[in-house]
């Protein structure tokens, strides 16, 4: 529509100048022309110049009034006669440029000369061909035109009108919509910035709104086809039938043959169910396709409600076509090859449908359809047990049914049709699986399996009622009798797919996972590409934890089926959790948009952009997800999670909560949401989600985490410890054995900390924060020798790492200053600003003799951190040794001064204050 009106609206965003009076005929036009009666003026015009045929006036005014009644070409002959005999450039030139843009000559316009021009003129014609530009696609262009056409006339409404329809063509309505508020609020009888107006709201779906500016604009314009037929089009959009159809009638009695108006005919004629007179509208609206590509897709629908399979599959192919990722035109077109008998084809149409909503009732019908009709009647069985699931109050529906489904629900994608109970025609076998699932709906199994016993005994020759058969017996829970008939099967048909995947699936429940793999293997023997068997072949491999082979089979799915979805979200989840996040942009990349804006892929590319700490872009992703499935908590908790990492806490703790509206049980928001509050102070709130946890998942290992800071904080040590202890057995990581590590400590029990920190070290000698943690304990021990090794070994591990470098040249400061002067260098290269880091150089150049250069870094260090006592401290002592006796006595009497208990080098400090003083 965004297009249709900005393109109908071209020719009012231009204006009129000069007059000029001549001769008796020509001064009666100009007087109708000031009296707005047009068609008076050209008549009085085209007699003047038959008297004077040579008469540049009557050309321009003839050529103006033409222009302004939409008869562009007329209009274009009679301004370059004008021209050609000599009227004023300043007149013409503005109002030619209007007609070939009219006709879409952008580059004629654009070839105009604007510079010989007087301002407004100029500013007309920069106006006209800043449209061209815009029409182009080059708004950036457009908007520099506009800019110029402004500074020649600052006071241009054309102009002005420009820049808002440049705003708006750049999705910017805020901006659009500020500009036409103003020029209203000037010109309240404005017609074209109504228009305009009404076309800007259309974009932010306010359709009252929109309505009511459209009413206006045809209030104060003297053209108003484009303005009608947009408020009919609103007008059908709210469901104020009544109202478009009157609009539509009075407009068809003028037009009959408008593509536009047959257009919405064709839709009010649908929603009264009226199909043939659909038709005949919509086949007189097709002509405007490309602007109303919806007239192919109803076409369609009502040629196949008629009957006329041929003719709806050719509508919706042309529809496909034109909106390949449109769901209602895929089912549609699905729909009429299953009809054609075109199954294979029909469901990979279905096939990304189902991909974007797997829950999509009317395509698993279809689906189910074809199936059926394929010789599949075992899946189809499941489709419609899963319809069954979702709808408990769906049945079965024919797909001759279909198409009334689809007119229900046409124009509203996530409309799922209403349940129809299927005619006493019901096509065979839907009719059997019907009064199976039935039985089974009713938990009737015996009821269910005795039907598929008579569905059985009424088709002999086929297969098909052996699979359902066999899949009654294994929702009846009777998997030895469902095997006897997949064996059956086997003995039947030698090879056969569906009883060797059904005998398979059995294997695997029964942890019989040489058997599966051995029916797998067999079934790839005859059939090296079938996606099932290649998916749980990978699945094996998982289990396995054989990640090579799990890749090359699900590798060798997406060569075979470069259009399924599910192998390439197993491995894109696999090379998320496997640390490869960067590789699932390109396997996804081929999809279709449609298949891109499935709830799956957009959480794993979510997930993946999180991976590679694109923390922007994964929260745009993650939002196009919540905006896909708003009752998703799950996904709100993603979009939580990521709004966390891009520093946005307040919008993480919204989400989270409004992941608890969805689902007041779901464990990892309430685990957030409870670290939230304890962190924050709210340990009341705190306990009160503790409560719930509890209650829901007492030994999950990260509620009994948040357990032992509840009992730790209520004096419970012992208590701590033990929850501590049963985490760590459970899920023995580097956090839950500090976490444990700290428990120790707080219950009294530092050499069992100590030994823990070893033995894990021992087991993971890579660990480098255990390595760092062990360090820190040796040092509270003052063993300081031990520290030393664990600090070495860290460096071993990470050449940069600030603590471990940091330490050591501290510890080496006295015995190697030359050793501790290399680390500390090499610390401060990494974090140059650190004031930790500043100071342990500053101290390491002072003992090496470097005392300027251990100012400076002193200096610098306590800058960072003015109310360090042991960095005044190494201010003083470094001042003694450049000679500036009486700044250090001043900061030592300072610093001997405070109440710092905590100060370790008190002693010292007071040492070398005596000294100074003598």
């Amino acid at each position: 529509m965004r297009i249709i009106f900005f393109t109908l609206g071209l020719l009012f965003l231009v204006g009129c100048s000069g007059e000029k009076s001549s001769e008796q005929h020509l001064s009666r036009a100009k007087g109708y022309i000031t009296e707005s009666d047009y068609d008076s003026a050209r008549i009085e015009l085209q007699n003047a110049l038959q008297l004077d045929g040579v008469s540049a006036e009557a050309r321009w005014l003839l050529g103006k009034i033409y222009l302004e009644s939409g008869d562009i070409l007329a209009a274009e002959k009679e301004l370059q006669r004008a021209q050609e005999l000599g009227w004023k450039a300043d007149d013409v030139r503005p109002a030619l440029a209007r007609t070939l843009l009219a006709q879409g000559k952008f580059a004629d316009v654009l070839k105009l000369d604007y510079q010989d021009l007087d301002p407004p003129s100029a500013s007309g014609l920069l106006v006209s061909q800043a449209i061209a530009e815009l029409s182009e696609g080059q708004a950036e262009r457009a908007h520099q035109l506009v800019a110029l056409a402004l500074a020649k006339d600052p006071q241009s409404l054309e102009a002005k009108l420009t820049e808002a329809t440049i705003f708006m063509q750049q999705d910017d309505a805020t901006s659009a919509l500020t500009l036409i508020n103003a020029i209203l609020e000037a010109e309240p009888e404005n017609g074209q910035a109504w228009r305009l107006k009404g076309q800007t709201l259309l974009l932010q779906e306010k359709l009252e709104d929109a309505r009511d500016a459209f009413d206006q604009s045809i209030a104060y314009s003297r053209i108003v086809f484009s303005d009608r037929v947009a408020r009919a089009l609103i007008n059908t959009q709210l469901q104020d039938f009544e109202a478009a159809q009157t609009e539509v009638q009075e407009l068809l009695d003028l037009y009959p043959s408008d593509p536009s108006l047959n257009y919405i005919q064709g839709l009010l004629h649908f929603q009264n169910k009226q199909y043939r007179h659909a038709l005949t509208a919509l086949t007189l609206a097709e002509p405007a396709a490309n602007q109303y590509p919806l007239t192919l897709y109803y076409l369609g629908v009502a040629y196949l409600i008629e009957k006329d399979v041929d003719l709806a599959g050719k509508f919706a192919r042309q529809f496909v076509a034109l909106n390949p990722e449109n769901t209602s035109g895929l089912k549609l077109f699905a729909a009429t090859l299953v009809l054609q008998n075109e199954v294979k084809e029909a469901q990979s149409v279905l096939r990304s449908v189902l991909d974007n909503n797997p829950n999509d009732v009317q395509a698993l019908n279809i689906m189910a359809n074809a199936l059926l009709l394929d010789g599949q009647a075992d899946r189809g069985f499941v489709l419609y047990a899963r319809i069954a699931q979702l709808n408990p109050d769906w049945h079965i529906v024919p797909l001759r049914l279909e198409a009334g489904l689809m007119a229900e629900s046409s124009g509203d994608e996530t409309r799922q049709p209403t349940a129809i109970a299927p005619d006493k025609d019901a096509n065979f076998p839907q009719s059997d699986i019907l009064l199976i699932l039935n039985q089974l709906g009713k938990k009737d199994f015996p009821g269910a399996i005795e039907a598929a016993k008579s569905y059985q005994f009424r088709d002999l020759e086929s297969l098909s009622p052996y699979y359902v058969l066999g899949r009654v017996y294994l929702a009846a829970g009777q998997p030895d009798d469902a095997r006897a008939v997949f064996e059956q099967v086997l003995k039947r048909k030698p090879g056969d797919l569906s009883a060797s995947l059904s005998l398979a699936q059995l294997a695997l429940e029964a942890k019989d996972t040489d058997t599966a793999r051995r029916y797998y293997k067999t079934v790839l023997d005859d059939h090296p590409n079938e996606l099932t068997a290649l998916l749980q072949l990978a699945a094996i491999e998982a289990s396995e934890k054989n990640g090579e082979a799990m890749v090359a089979r699900l590798e060798q799915a997406i060569k075979a089926h470069p259009t399924a979805l599910e192998p390439r979200l197993r491995l894109a989840g696999y090379y998320i959790g496997s640390g490869s996040p960067d590789k699932v942009t390109a396997l996804f990349a081929p999809l279709s948009d449609l298949q891109k804006r499935s709830p799956q892929v957009l959480a794993l590319t979510g997930l993946a952009q999180l991976g590679q700490q694109e923390n922007a872009s994964a929260l745009s992703t993650l939002q196009q997800l919540v905006d896909a499935s708003p009752e998703s908590a799950q996904y709100r908790y993603l979009l939580a999670m990521t709004a966390g990492k891009t520093g946005d806490a307040q919008r993480s703790r919204q989400e989270l909560i409004e992941a608890l509206k969805l689902d007041a049980n779901h464990l990892p928001s309430l685990l957030i949401l409870a670290r939230i509050a304890k962190s924050e102070g709210e340990n009341e709130l705190f306990e009160q989600y503790l409560v719930t946890l509890t209650e829901l998942a007492p030994d999950a290992p990260d509620v009994m985490r948040l357990r032992a800071v509840s009992a730790l904080a209520s004096g419970q040590a012992d208590e701590a410890l033990a929850l501590s202890q049963r985490v760590f057995k459970e899920a023995p990581t580097t956090a839950t054995l500090l976490e444990l590590n700290a428990y120790q400590r707080a219950a009294g029990n530092s050499g069992d900390a100590r030994v823990s920190l070893q033995q894990w070290i021992k087991d993971h000698p890579k660990d480098v924060a255990v390595r760092l943690a062990l360090a820190s304990d040796l040092e509270i021990g003052k063993n300081v020798p031990g520290a030393q090794a664990q600090y070495l070994a860290v460096l071993e591990l990470e050449p940069d790492n600030i603590n471990a470098l940091n330490n050591l040249a501290w510890y080496l400061r006295l015995e190697n200053p030359a050793k501790a002067l290399d680390f500390a260098r090499r610390a401060s290269k990494i974090a140059p600003e650190l004031p930790a880091v500043l100071d342990t150089l500053a101290v390491v150049e002072h003992l090496n003799g470097d005392n300027e250069s251990a100012r400076a870094n002193i200096q610098r260090a306590r800058a960072g951190a003015p109310e360090d006592l042991s960095m005044l401290y190494h201010e003083a002592m470094i001042e003694a040794a450049l000679g500036e006796t009486g700044k250090a006595i001043a900061a030592l009497e300072e610093l001997v001064a405070k109440d710092a208990g905590d100060f370790p080098e008190r002693a010292d400090a007071e040492k070398l204050l005596k000294t100074l003083k003598g």
